[in-house]
């Protein structure tokens, strides 16, 4: 499995030009880099007690950039010159630090959802979750994002 990760960061930067606000498949009225005009489309998952936010809605509504691989198994986060990876749905890299998901990263609503300890590494700023309100707070440099969790429809008892 590690011997996987130089060739999907190939993959990856192969793909870099390409990246931008205008290429993530955001849907249609979905404003890039506006929180406020983004927020309805902005929404995660309780899964397994953990909360699930959208890497391609979230990034882009934080102003940053995503990069999905071809196969559709991997993808990264660009936040400057930072890149986090989520390799294969189930583990994460940042820094050069492996780590395995809590919860593997799923794909529903033409979104990638992955749990908020990759968030947390990954962007610069705080996060927190307020399980009585059922919203993740996220205080980034020069904005504020609030994102609704709700439980993944079709899982019985997503706070366990």
């Amino acid at each position: 499995m590690i011997s996987s990760i130089p060739y999907v960061l190939a993959s990856l930067r192969l793909m870099l030009p390409l990246a931008s606000p205008h290429s993530q498949n955001l849907p249609p009225g979905a404003a890039v880099g506006h929180a406020e005009a983004g927020a309805a489309a902005l929404v995660g998952y309780l899964v397994a007690g953990k909360p699930c936010l959208p890497v391609k809605r979230f990034t882009a509504d934080a102003g940053y950039r995503t990069n999905i691989s071809p196969s559709r198994r991997s993808f990264a986060v660009i936040v400057g010159k930072k890149q986090s990876l989520v390799l294969d749905r189930k583990s994460a890299s940042i820094d050069g630090k492996r780590w395995e998901l809590s919860v593997p990263a799923f794909e529903r609503d033409g979104d990638f959802f992955v749990p908020l300890e990759f968030y947390e590494k990954a962007f610069p700023g705080r996060f927190s979750y307020d399980a009585k309100k059922r919203s993740v707070v996220a205080e980034l440099p020069g904005k504020t994002l609030r994102v609704p969790i709700r439980t993944l429809p079709g899982k019985s008892g997503g706070n366990r």
